[in-house]
């Protein structure tokens, strides 16, 4: 049984507004996060801290998932443009005061401040989303949104990159600040809030104690978490010391980094998040199992690109490693968002997003960050500046295993979207 649909028009100006600008909103959501990625080699040689501190400091982001679950509840029961705009606000001004911290503790509270109110950010914009779109268009919408991560490095990065060799590290999270404060009373201003629909009638919330037990009954939601999470410590992981790869390993400025290596990785992965939301829409009319096997054929593909990214001693032979593991690293969100979406009840998806979103940051916020700082300095008397090589290679493997994750959530997948239909 497929969902109820009201019939209308999916691609209205109303509705395309709100993905462009919740797409805007999200780009600053990532790119808040990122930049101390790109900022770390500035930031350690001015605080004089190990790669294992810095790993900790950069693992505080994951407070925004654990506060993202209650957030998405409220979410259910209140307006979620006003807790997006709150929340937009909020983490915009903690990263505008990052830029003045004079200390590592300073900077950790700075980010963990700013973690908080990013919990207002991609479950309640996802809600706004599903109810905006009919189930058909989902995946696409949801790819499109999720391009947010590739247009902040796309776009955002060499900005940044340009600020810190002229400025410094402080002027590039003054300035990247700015824009939220404006946007947050823009989105007041401008978005309407959606009514919440199952088949055309207003909808209660569900209890989030119901929620969550109607998704522990979901095979498919369980083992897409299972992936999810695993992913997490892969993306994380190679997300926050993937530039000081490149300055260490490669020998390549910050500048050069923002400028060159972070646009190629969010133009060539915006390709491979739109193209896996286009081809699950597409294949899911003819079985609904592609929505996880396309995300697991994804993550299987991109394993032996990064190990030939981290190892070869080509230089046209490692960049083009790195363009193709930037295509199918993300490939698999788009899709997988709508699974999660589409195996919940009306009731409680932005519950469900945020769960998920738990389950990657939590498990990867930790996994990634701290493992390979730590593995760093315990590596580093014997591979010197080489031991983030080996250290990312360990969560390499990571992204195989999410790939088998997600090929066997597919048995359960349609079986759990009737449930959901029928709930």
């Amino acid at each position: 049984m497929s969902e109820p649909q009201i019939p209308s028009r999916d691609w209205t100006f109303t509705s395309v507004y709100a993905l462009v600008f919740l797409t805007l909103v999200s780009t600053l959501n990532y790119f808040d996060r990122s930049v101390l990625s790109l900022m770390l080699p500035l930031i350690k040689k001015d605080f004089h801290v190990s790669d294992t501190t810095l790993g900790v400091v950069t693992g505080l982001i994951a407070i925004y998932a654990i506060l993202g679950v209650p957030v998405a509840w409220l979410a259910e029961r209140w307006s979620r443009r006003n807790i997006v705009a709150i929340g937009l606000a909020f983490w915009s001004l903690m990263t505008a005061l990052t830029g003045l911290v004079t200390n590592v503790w300073q900077l950790g509270g700075t980010r963990f401040a700013m973690a908080i109110g990013e919990s207002a950010g991609l479950a309640p914009s996802q809600s706004i989303l599903s109810d905006l779109f009919s189930r058909r268009a989902r995946p696409v919408v949801l790819s499109i949104i999720t391009t947010a991560s590739s247009i902040a490095l796309l776009v955002y990065s060499p900005a940044a990159g340009w600020l810190a060799g002229h400025y410094g590290w402080r002027t590039v999270f003054l300035v990247a600040g700015a824009p939220g404060l404006v946007l947050a009373m823009v989105m007041l201003l401008t978005i309407r809030e959606p009514r919440r629909r199952a088949t055309g009638e207003p909808i209660r919330a569900a209890p989030l104690g119901e929620a969550l037990a109607f998704l522990a009954g979901s095979r498919a939601f369980l083992w897409c978490l299972l992936g999810t999470s695993i992913m997490g410590v892969y993306l994380y992981g190679v997300s926050a010391w993937d530039a000081t790869f490149l300055v260490r390993v490669r020998h390549f400025s910050v500048p050069q980094v923002g400028a060159i290596f972070q646009p190629i990785r969010g133009g060539v992965s915006a390709i491979g998040i739109v193209l896996g939301g286009l081809l699950s829409s597409r294949l899911e009319a003819i079985d609904a199992r592609w929505r996880c096997w396309i995300p697991g054929l994804a993550c299987l593909l991109m394993a032996p690109f990064q190990f030939i990214y981290l190892f070869s001693n080509s230089a046209p032979v490692w960049i083009s490693a790195y363009a193709a593991a930037a295509l199918f690293s993300i490939m698999h969100q788009g899709p997988i968002y709508a699974v999660y979406v589409s195996v919940a009840q009306a009731r409680s998806r932005a519950v469900a997003v945020s769960v998920a979103l738990l389950g990657a940051t939590v498990v990867g916020q930790f996994g990634g960050p701290i493992l390979i700082g730590w593995l760093n300095d315990q590596m580093h008397a014997h591979f010197g500046e080489g031991a983030i090589r080996y250290s990312m290679l360990v969560v390499m493997a990571c992204s195989a295993l999410a790939g088998l994750c997600y090929l066997y959530a597919a048995r359960f997948v349609r079986a759990d979207t009737e449930r959901a239909a029928e709930a």
